[in-house]
Protein backbone atom coordinates (compact mmCIF):
# COMPACT_ATOMS: atom_id res chain seq x y z
CA UNK A 1 0.00 0.00 0.00
CA UNK A 2 1.18 3.50 -0.78
CA UNK A 3 1.39 6.25 1.80
CA UNK A 4 0.01 9.70 1.03
CA UNK A 5 2.90 12.04 0.29
CA UNK A 6 5.23 9.20 -0.73
CA UNK A 7 6.44 9.25 -4.36
CA UNK A 8 5.41 6.09 -6.21
CA UNK A 9 4.35 4.78 -9.60
CA UNK A 10 0.64 5.33 -10.22
CA UNK A 11 -1.51 4.13 -13.11
CA UNK A 12 -4.75 5.14 -14.83
CA UNK A 13 -6.81 4.41 -17.93
CA UNK A 14 -7.51 7.55 -19.97
CA UNK A 15 -10.35 8.04 -22.52
CA UNK A 16 -9.81 10.48 -25.40
CA UNK A 17 -12.15 12.11 -27.90
CA UNK A 18 -12.10 10.93 -31.49
CA UNK A 19 -9.53 12.75 -33.62
CA UNK A 20 -7.93 14.49 -30.62
CA UNK A 21 -4.63 12.56 -30.43
CA UNK A 22 -2.88 10.52 -33.12
CA UNK A 23 0.39 9.60 -31.40
CA UNK A 24 1.32 8.48 -27.89
CA UNK A 25 4.24 10.92 -27.95
CA UNK A 26 1.77 13.84 -27.86
CA UNK A 27 0.57 12.96 -24.34
CA UNK A 28 1.87 13.97 -20.93
CA UNK A 29 0.75 14.26 -17.31
CA UNK A 30 1.20 17.18 -14.95
CA UNK A 31 0.36 18.16 -11.41
CA UNK A 32 0.21 21.68 -9.96
CA UNK A 33 4.01 21.85 -10.04
CA UNK A 34 4.47 20.88 -13.70
CA UNK A 35 5.03 17.74 -15.78
CA UNK A 36 5.74 14.41 -14.09
CA UNK A 37 7.52 11.36 -15.58
CA UNK A 38 4.96 9.31 -17.54
CA UNK A 39 4.75 6.41 -19.99
CA UNK A 40 1.71 5.62 -22.15
CA UNK A 41 0.43 2.50 -23.91
CA UNK A 42 -2.20 2.28 -26.65
CA UNK A 43 -5.26 0.23 -25.76
CA UNK A 44 -7.93 0.99 -28.39
CA UNK A 45 -8.21 3.20 -31.48
CA UNK A 46 -11.05 4.99 -33.26
CA UNK A 47 -11.82 4.09 -36.92
CA UNK A 48 -9.79 7.13 -38.03
CA UNK A 49 -6.71 5.77 -36.23
CA UNK A 50 -6.76 8.30 -33.40
CA UNK A 51 -6.34 7.14 -29.80
CA UNK A 52 -9.51 6.13 -27.94
CA UNK A 53 -8.18 4.60 -24.71
CA UNK A 54 -4.63 4.67 -23.37
CA UNK A 55 -3.00 3.43 -20.19
CA UNK A 56 -0.66 5.75 -18.30
CA UNK A 57 2.03 4.85 -15.77
CA UNK A 58 3.36 7.95 -14.04
CA UNK A 59 5.44 9.01 -11.06
CA UNK A 60 3.52 10.91 -8.40
CA UNK A 61 2.04 10.98 -4.92
CA UNK A 62 -1.30 9.84 -3.58
CA UNK A 63 -3.68 12.63 -2.66
CA UNK A 64 -2.57 14.98 -5.43
CA UNK A 65 -4.50 15.97 -8.57
CA UNK A 66 -3.19 15.20 -12.07
CA UNK A 67 -4.21 16.26 -15.56
CA UNK A 68 -3.49 14.89 -19.02
CA UNK A 69 -1.67 17.27 -21.36
CA UNK A 70 -1.53 17.22 -25.17
CA UNK A 71 1.43 18.51 -27.19
CA UNK A 72 3.15 20.30 -24.30
CA UNK A 73 6.87 20.87 -24.78
CA UNK A 74 8.07 20.50 -21.17
CA UNK A 75 7.71 16.72 -20.69
CA UNK A 76 9.44 15.47 -17.55
CA UNK A 77 12.45 13.20 -17.96
CA UNK A 78 12.00 9.51 -17.24
CA UNK A 79 14.35 7.78 -14.78
CA UNK A 80 17.54 6.28 -16.14
CA UNK A 81 17.96 3.47 -16.79
CA UNK A 82 14.46 2.64 -15.54
CA UNK A 83 13.21 -0.91 -15.10
CA UNK A 84 15.42 -3.47 -16.84
CA UNK A 85 14.25 -6.91 -18.00
CA UNK A 86 16.99 -9.28 -19.18
CA UNK A 87 16.88 -12.79 -20.59
CA UNK A 88 19.96 -14.75 -19.56
CA UNK A 89 19.75 -18.25 -21.01
CA UNK A 90 16.87 -19.95 -19.19
CA UNK A 91 16.57 -17.11 -16.67
CA UNK A 92 14.56 -13.87 -16.68
CA UNK A 93 15.97 -11.09 -14.48
CA UNK A 94 14.09 -7.90 -13.53
CA UNK A 95 15.85 -4.94 -11.90
CA UNK A 96 13.65 -2.07 -10.68
CA UNK A 97 16.30 0.11 -9.05
CA UNK A 98 16.01 -1.34 -5.54
CA UNK A 99 15.17 -5.00 -6.16
CA UNK A 100 16.54 -7.66 -8.47
CA UNK A 101 14.30 -10.68 -9.08
CA UNK A 102 15.41 -13.75 -10.99
CA UNK A 103 13.11 -16.42 -12.45
CA UNK A 104 13.88 -19.69 -14.17
CA UNK A 105 11.53 -19.65 -17.19
CA UNK A 106 10.23 -23.12 -16.29
CA UNK A 107 8.99 -22.09 -12.83
CA UNK A 108 6.44 -19.53 -11.64
CA UNK A 109 8.16 -18.08 -8.55
CA UNK A 110 11.51 -16.23 -8.45
CA UNK A 111 14.48 -18.40 -7.58
CA UNK A 112 16.37 -15.40 -6.13
CA UNK A 113 15.41 -12.01 -4.70
CA UNK A 114 18.06 -9.38 -3.91
CA UNK A 115 18.12 -5.85 -2.53
CA UNK A 116 20.28 -3.51 -4.62
CA UNK A 117 21.94 -0.28 -3.45
CA UNK A 118 24.45 1.28 -5.82
CA UNK A 119 26.96 -1.44 -6.71
CA UNK A 120 26.01 -3.58 -3.71
CA UNK A 121 23.60 -6.51 -4.05
CA UNK A 122 22.38 -8.53 -1.07
CA UNK A 123 20.35 -11.69 -1.63
CA UNK A 124 17.42 -11.81 0.77
CA UNK A 125 15.66 -14.89 -0.56
CA UNK A 126 16.15 -17.94 -2.74
CA UNK A 127 14.16 -21.05 -3.64
CA UNK A 128 13.50 -23.71 -6.23
CA UNK A 129 10.72 -21.81 -8.05
CA UNK A 130 7.99 -24.26 -7.00
CA UNK A 131 6.11 -21.81 -4.78
CA UNK A 132 2.79 -21.69 -6.67
CA UNK A 133 1.05 -24.88 -5.54
CA UNK A 134 -2.08 -26.66 -4.41
CA UNK A 135 -2.80 -29.66 -2.22
CA UNK A 136 -5.66 -31.99 -3.07
CA UNK A 137 -7.94 -33.51 -0.44
CA UNK A 138 -5.42 -36.31 0.15
CA UNK A 139 -2.57 -33.85 0.65
CA UNK A 140 -0.88 -34.61 -2.68
CA UNK A 141 1.03 -31.58 -3.89
CA UNK A 142 1.03 -30.08 -7.36
CA UNK A 143 3.00 -27.01 -8.39
CA UNK A 144 3.12 -24.61 -11.32
CA UNK A 145 6.51 -25.37 -12.79
CA UNK A 146 8.78 -27.85 -14.51
CA UNK A 147 8.73 -28.71 -18.19
CA UNK A 148 5.54 -30.73 -17.76
CA UNK A 149 3.78 -27.52 -16.70
CA UNK A 150 4.17 -26.12 -20.24
CA UNK A 151 4.61 -22.71 -18.64
CA UNK A 152 4.04 -19.78 -21.00
CA UNK A 153 6.27 -16.99 -19.64
CA UNK A 154 5.87 -13.55 -21.26
CA UNK A 155 6.84 -9.96 -20.64
CA UNK A 156 3.32 -8.61 -21.10
CA UNK A 157 4.20 -4.94 -20.65
CA UNK A 158 7.42 -2.98 -20.13
CA UNK A 159 8.45 0.65 -19.96
CA UNK A 160 10.88 2.59 -17.75
CA UNK A 161 8.38 2.87 -14.91
CA UNK A 162 6.69 -0.54 -14.86
CA UNK A 163 7.00 -4.12 -16.07
CA UNK A 164 4.34 -6.85 -16.02
CA UNK A 165 5.28 -10.52 -16.34
CA UNK A 166 2.53 -12.99 -17.34
CA UNK A 167 2.79 -16.72 -16.67
CA UNK A 168 0.24 -19.43 -17.46
CA UNK A 169 0.52 -23.20 -17.25
CA UNK A 170 -0.52 -26.49 -15.66
CA UNK A 171 -0.17 -27.60 -12.08
CA UNK A 172 1.80 -30.86 -12.11
CA UNK A 173 2.87 -33.54 -9.64
CA UNK A 174 6.51 -34.58 -9.39
CA UNK A 175 5.71 -37.50 -11.72
CA UNK A 176 4.20 -35.12 -14.33
CA UNK A 177 0.43 -35.64 -13.82
CA UNK A 178 -1.53 -32.46 -14.73
CA UNK A 179 -4.53 -31.05 -12.87
CA UNK A 180 -5.67 -27.43 -12.79
CA UNK A 181 -4.14 -24.36 -14.43
CA UNK A 182 -3.06 -20.95 -13.17
CA UNK A 183 -2.52 -17.49 -14.60
CA UNK A 184 -0.02 -15.35 -12.65
CA UNK A 185 0.91 -11.71 -13.17
CA UNK A 186 3.83 -9.95 -11.48
CA UNK A 187 3.43 -6.16 -11.54
CA UNK A 188 6.81 -4.52 -10.82
CA UNK A 189 7.24 -0.75 -10.49
CA UNK A 190 10.31 1.47 -10.64
CA UNK A 191 12.19 2.09 -7.40
CA UNK A 192 9.62 0.40 -5.17
CA UNK A 193 10.64 -2.33 -2.67
CA UNK A 194 7.53 -4.42 -3.26
CA UNK A 195 5.73 -6.09 -6.15
CA UNK A 196 2.09 -6.92 -6.82
CA UNK A 197 1.13 -10.53 -7.55
CA UNK A 198 -2.21 -11.62 -9.01
CA UNK A 199 -3.19 -15.30 -9.20
CA UNK A 200 -6.09 -16.85 -11.11
CA UNK A 201 -6.78 -20.52 -10.40
CA UNK A 202 -8.46 -22.36 -13.29
CA UNK A 203 -10.36 -25.54 -12.41
CA UNK A 204 -9.97 -28.23 -15.11
CA UNK A 205 -11.37 -31.29 -13.28
CA UNK A 206 -14.86 -32.23 -12.15
CA UNK A 207 -15.42 -31.84 -8.41
CA UNK A 208 -15.84 -35.61 -8.19
CA UNK A 209 -12.27 -36.03 -9.50
CA UNK A 210 -10.33 -33.43 -7.50
CA UNK A 211 -11.03 -31.57 -4.27
CA UNK A 212 -8.78 -28.74 -3.12
CA UNK A 213 -7.42 -28.64 0.41
CA UNK A 214 -5.04 -25.70 0.00
CA UNK A 215 -4.08 -23.28 -2.78
CA UNK A 216 -1.24 -20.83 -2.24
CA UNK A 217 1.94 -19.00 -3.20
CA UNK A 218 5.21 -19.30 -1.28
CA UNK A 219 7.55 -16.40 -2.08
CA UNK A 220 11.26 -16.73 -1.31
CA UNK A 221 12.49 -14.64 1.61
CA UNK A 222 15.18 -14.84 4.28
CA UNK A 223 16.78 -17.76 2.48
CA UNK A 224 13.66 -19.94 2.72
CA UNK A 225 11.39 -21.20 -0.05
Amino acid sequence: MGVEGESMILGAGIPLKEGMVKEISELGIRDEGGSVPACFEKRTLYPDGSLQWVWADFQGKLGKEYAVTIREADAAKLPEPGIQVRVEGESIVVHNGVLELKWNKYHAVPTAVSVVSGMEKIEIGHGDGKGVYFLDARGKRRHLGGKGSELDFQVESQNKLRAVLRLEGWYVTDDGAKSGRALIRYDIKWNQPWIQISHRFIVTDENSQTAYKEIGILFPSSGKK
